[in-house]
């Protein structure tokens, strides 16, 4: 009996899911071939389409990401890079770097990333081979609700080993969550 249920539970599973969904899709009038309609019907299905749509528009506007880095090449050097950007203070903000980097020798590749000076973060991989650029994996770090006004992200070689030249590139987006 058990078998029985297991070849429809996929089935029964997906009636399940899809019900709400056409729940939300429904609109106020529907209508059957040869029936007359009338323009205030026709007219209220498009407000509520309309509705819908900017309900979904306003939802999409309530994100802002900021390139602050785009593929910027070149190493770290001692010092790292940083670069500035500006928050509005209001939201969290969600940061996602991705970068590369090699090192003389097989071991942990290591990028320190930091927010205002504070380590935030680590974008590590492991290569075996020598002088083998790698490319980190993305990350994405969290940021609580920062000031309101200019922030600096910064990327630095997290171990002694980590090197990187102009052969690297490097990417950070910071997304304010709304």
């Amino acid at each position: 009996m058990s078998n029985q249920f297991s070849k429809h539970k996929w089935w029964i599973v997906t009636a399940l899911l899809t019900l709400p969904l056409i729940a939300i899709a429904a609109v106020p009038n529907t209508f059957m071939a040869n029936t007359t309609i009338s323009s205030a019907a026709v007219n209220a299905n498009f407000t509520a389409l309309d509705t819908r749509i900017a309900a979904l528009e306003a939802a999409t506007a309530k994100t802002s990401a900021t390139m602050v880095l785009n593929n910027a090449m070149g190493g770290l050097g001692a010092t790292g890079k940083t670069q500035a950007f500006t928050a509005t203070g209001l939201n969290p903000l969600l940061v996602i770097v991705s970068g590369s980097a090699f090192a003389g020798v097989g071991g942990t590749l290591d990028v320190a990333v930091q927010f205002d000076g504070v380590v935030i973060g680590h974008l590590t991989t492991f290569t075996n081979e020598a002088s083998s650029h790698k490319a980190f994996p993305t990350r994405a770090f969290p940021v609580a609700t920062p000031t309101s006004g200019s922030h600096t992200i910064g990327l630095l070689h997290g171990n002694a080993g980590t090197t990187s030249n102009g052969d690297d590139y490097f990417s950070v987006t910071v997304i304010e969550m709304h």
